[in-house]
């Protein structure tokens, strides 16, 4: 209770919520709440001018609050520890999330408030002689905040302040040391009920098709204030796909709600084809909603599934000869097979050190230590040498396509 004013006026000041800021960057100063628990009105022309200070409840260090002309009975007002300034910060962003539209937001230079537990007093110099220790009205505290930043403490229910619980919100603006929401209900407004948009995969996993279009789905979902109307744009990326695989460019558009919808589908059209290729992912991704609409869920993939055959592999070998000396690619007296390779990737096999070579290009030799594998286009030759085989050796030759592994005949060195 105000402890002298209180008595003698009709008008009660009491500190109802504290805010003390959040570990690392806070999303607005530090405020209080306060609220006239009493049957008249407080008025500062009147009554005096209010002034506050922290735990130390020194009157000579008490400082004006601003902003704040008069509270009636019943009313709540907020005070930020700061400037007008940041009073303004204090609106901008609690207002996306609580109704402040009939609340004053006054603000005090004074000394900010401490996570280690700490107070507000507040004096009112009726008299207009200057603050003094009989000018006291009302005194809240707070205990040790360290383990509950961002959340302010409910002066009334003696609690930090909960998300959902006696009128708590979060903010949509994130401070703390990481991606914190501020908790709290000042002013003891309504919740705002804001309007959030989520995208899902409905029917966005499935086979391409041989020709044509095949469909894939997806399902935008618009949940809380569904009142107005809500534009939002949506694209398609891929590190896979390409804009073949959508008709001749990547699918982009505007999905609109009207009044009251709540779902809105996405559809992707995927061109059929025959070429055999790994399955192929891609993005549909939300922007740019309207009306203060947010992106709760902004992403979902789908997946093209191959359903094309392997191309045919056809391995012969033409010629067994020896390796020369010189500048041929061959190693010393190394015995070489050549393979006539169509479409498909040779890999070494059994530990033999082989080297590799594409007769249709005049890249120098690549050693296996350095590439297992290499490419061949059809019809291409490829040399393959051995290092130190012996007589009678067997060279088993593997195919890798995309398939699984095709193993071809051993062939003898001769």
């Amino acid at each position: 209770m105000n402890p002298t004013a209180g008595a003698a006026s009709s008008f009660d000041l009491q500190v109802t919520e504290i805010w003390f800021g959040q570990d690392g960057t806070d999303v607005s100063e530090d405020w209080f709440e306060i609220t006239n628990d009493g049957s008249g009105t407080w008025t500062a022309s009147t009554d005096g001018n209010l002034y506050y200070d922290d735990d130390s409840s020194d009157a000579s260090a008490a400082d004006l609050v601003n902003g704040i002309s008069s509270l009636a009975a019943g009313e709540v007002a907020v005070v930020v520890v700061g400037s007008e300034s940041d009073a303004t910060t204090f609106r901008s962003v609690w207002e996306q999330v609580i109704d402040l539209s009939s609340i004053q937001v006054g603000w005090t230079e004074g000394s900010g408030l401490g996570d280690g537990g700490d107070g507000v007093t507040l004096f009112i110099d009726d008299e207009d002689d200057g603050v003094d220790s009989s000018d006291q009205v009302e005194f809240a505290s707070y205990p040790d905040g360290s383990g509950n930043s961002g959340q302010s403490y409910d002066v009334t229910n003696e609690a930090f302040s909960v998300d959902g619980q006696n009128g708590a919100v979060s903010t949509l603006t994130l401070g703390g040391a990481g991606a914190e929401p501020a908790v709290g209900s000042p002013g003891n407004g309504n919740a705002v009920i804001t309007t959030t948009l989520a995208i899902a995969a409905t029917d966005a996993v499935k086979a391409e098709g041989d020709s044509g279009n095949t469909s894939f789905t997806f399902t935008v979902t618009r949940s809380g204030d569904t009142t107005g109307t809500t534009d939002v744009d949506y694209a398609v990326t891929s590190s896979a796909a390409d804009a073949t695989d959508f008709g001749g460019s990547l699918p982009s558009g505007t999905v609109s709600f009207a009044t009251g919808e709540t779902t809105q589908t996405i559809t992707i059209n995927v061109s059929g084809d025959t070429d055999f290729e790994s399955d192929e992912s891609f993005t549909v991704t939300l922007s740019n909603a309207t009306n203060g609409a947010t992106l709760d869920t902004a992403d979902a993939t789908g997946t093209i599934q191959n359903d094309d055959v392997a191309p045919f592999f056809d391995l012969q070998v033409t010629e067994i000869w020896p390796g020369q000396d010189g500048d041929d690619l061959l190693i010393g007296d190394a015995p070489a097979i050549v393979v006539e390779a169509e479409g498909l990737l040779l890999t070494k096999e059994n530990g033999f050190d082989q080297t590799w070579e594409d007769s249709a290009t005049t890249d120098p030799v690549v050693s296996p230590d350095e590439v297992e594998t290499a490419m061949h286009t059809p019809d291409a030759n490829q040399l393959i040498s051995l290092t130190n085989p012996e007589v009678d050796d067997e060279f088993p030759l593997r195919a890798e396509g995309f398939t699984p592994e095709m193993m071809l005949e051993d062939y003898l060195v001769a």
